[in-house]
């Protein structure tokens, strides 16, 4: 620069606006965060089964009132209520806790996929909402306008592909971000459980969509759809298949059994191993009944049942959950026992899921002699099945979002949670019962198909499904009251926890777990640290013998 000429002013820096945090709808949409995606999957759940199992309460009533109520058929009715709360309840609340608690029992600050976690709880959401338009519009499963049943057909699709790819993510979490020392004979039990029911889930879920895509390929027409779902979507919820809701529920209660025992599961090994059984045993695809329209009437015309196999297929599950209670009741016999809600779901939902055993066993008898051994209507107890398991997967969901609801939560839903727990496991349980009773009383001869029989049937059934609906709105306001409260007054961290979710603050911080991991040598780290020197397997070894 020469000395005659002028020096340039200083550049103007232009003015940054000041950033601004995003809004809590702005987080929600955004957010790749598995504690949010967790929370949402759960209330959502929650929200969409307690109009599902009002849709079945309605569905029962209107039945016997000549469908003034819903209008369409009682097929219509009935299969789009238990798609609806199957797919929109009991399945996606057992994945929204996996999401949510899956990283902070293995130590991980993240879920794997955390975009595909995001991507599958939005689809999931707008199968929903597609669902249910179709349903309005005389769709939904078994309805009479093609367009409207395409529509659901391809909602059920969706939702079965959202809910997979969420699946996935949870699993690929606990075979990848395990810290050092954690292998997969020391993962918490409802870890083990999600990760053997994702691998469930994938095998059976990938038949409905590609009954689902045969649908569509088909370009059928209302009719075309409805036997396309009897035939190859609705396998998902024929014994043996059904089982599969059921199994994060026996690791939840192994989990809460140690907390509330406080103390290690003896035979560790042996319990992980009887969840894998039942795993196995509850793929159910190649068991699925074959159906066909027959002068109007849906006949059930089953092939692969007709076998010993099948027969010993659904009765091993049952033999696991028997294993498992009995290990439980080892695990808390010599304990102080406290009433909780978590204390009294665990075994009434493996009660539950008993009764789904015996309604599939009944099953079993009867088609081994070809339908006509005892009689029995193996339709009815494959209903009476679904809804033994549904209410079995409730039960456990309910109940763990109260054992982890200062994890969740930030605050103790206990107390809403109990009769919420009691009401589900009561109205499910008569619900499965009375399909059951049912069945058996027809055969027998004292009950019949008159109109008053079937009335009477179904004002029963629809009292009972009102019952169960109480029991979701009541878990539903204990989340949400639970969750309000937790924002005002977060709760004091529970120092009594054995696994690694409860080492984080209640609720944990948003970008992680925010703690370091200690030494894992056993499936109770935490515990662990407490004992001292003598602890991890060494310990677990002990106690076992």
């Amino acid at each position: 620069m020469a000395l005659t000429e002028t020096r340039p002013g200083a550049q103007q820096q232009p003015a940054v606006a000041p950033a601004t945090e995003p809004g809590s709808i702005e987080r929600l949409i955004g957010s790749g965060d598995h504690l949010i995606i967790g929370r949402t999957f759960i209330v959502a759940a929650l929200i969409f089964g307690m109009l599902s199992a009002l849709g079945l309460a309605i569905a029962g009533i209107d039945a016997s009132a000549e469908n003034i109520a819903l209008g369409g058929s009682a097929f219509n009715n009935w299969n789009t209520a238990l798609v609806a709360i199957i797919l929109t309840g009991a399945l996606p609340m057992l994945i929204g806790l996996g999401v949510y608690l899956v990283p902070l029992q293995v130590g991980s600050p993240s879920i794997s996929f955390p975009r595909l976690t995001a991507l599958s709880l939005w689809a999931w959401l707008i199968g929903v909402l597609i669902f249910a338009v179709s349903f309005v519009t005389d769709g939904g499963i078994g309805g009479t306008d093609s367009d409207a049943a395409r529509l659901g057909n391809l909602a059920v699709g969706l939702m079965v592909l959202a809910l997979l790819g969420a699946t996935v993510s949870v699993m690929t979490t606990v075979v990848s971000h395990r810290p050092v020392g954690m292998t997969l004979a020391r993962v918490p039990l409802f870890s083990w459980s999600m990760l053997i029911a994702g691998f469930v889930w994938i095998l059976n879920g990938s038949a409905v969509l590609a009954g689902v895509v045969l649908g569509e390929v088909a370009k059928a027409d209302a009719s075309g759809l409805a036997a396309n779902y009897q035939t190859m979507i609705s396998q998902l919820w024929d014994a043996p298949a059904i089982y599969m809701l059921a199994i994060p529920v026996l690791g939840i209660a192994g989990d809460v059994t140690a907390k509330v025992a406080a103390r290690r599961i003896s035979a560790y090994g042996v319990a992980q191993g009887l969840i894998a059984v039942f795993g196995v045993f509850s793929f159910g695809v190649w068991a699925a009944s074959s159906r066909a329209v027959t002068s109007g009437a849906w006949a059930h015309n089953p092939v692969a049942q007709q076998t010993v196999v099948f027969a010993v297929w659904v009765i091993v599950p049952g033999i696991a959950v028997l294993g498992l209670l009995g290990l439980y009741a080892d695990t808390i016999r010599r304990s102080k026992l406290r009433i909780t809600a978590a204390g009294l779901a665990g075994p009434m939902s493996l009660l539950l899921v008993l009764g789904g055993v015996l309604a599939a066993v009944l099953q079993a008898v009867d088609t081994f002699g070809k339908g006509t051994l005892i009689g029995f209507d193996v339709v009815q107890l494959a209903k009476a099945q679904t809804l033994f398991l549904v209410a079995a997967a409730f039960c456990g969901a309910v109940g763990g979002t109260a054992f982890w609801g200062e994890k969740l939560w930030g605050h103790s839903s206990d107390s809403l949670a109990k009769p919420s727990v009691a009401l589900v496991f009561a109205g499910g349980g008569l619900l499965g019962t009375l399909g059951i009773v049912g069945t058996i009383a027809v055969a027998q001869g004292v009950l019949s198909d008159s109109d008053s029989d079937s009335r009477v049937y179904g004002i029963v059934f629809g009292v009972l499904a009102a019952l169960f609906t109480f029991g979701l709105l009541i878990a539903l306001v204990s989340a949400l009251g639970a969750a309000s409260a937790g924002h005002a007054d977060p709760a004091e961290d529970d120092q009594s926890g054995l696994t690694l979710e409860w080492a984080v603050a209640s609720p944990p911080a948003p970008e992680g777990a925010g703690f370091t991991v200690p030494a894992v040598s056993s499936p109770y780290p935490l515990l662990d640290l407490r004992e001292g020197p003598e602890s991890g397997d060494t310990a677990s070894t002990k106690e076992a013998e």
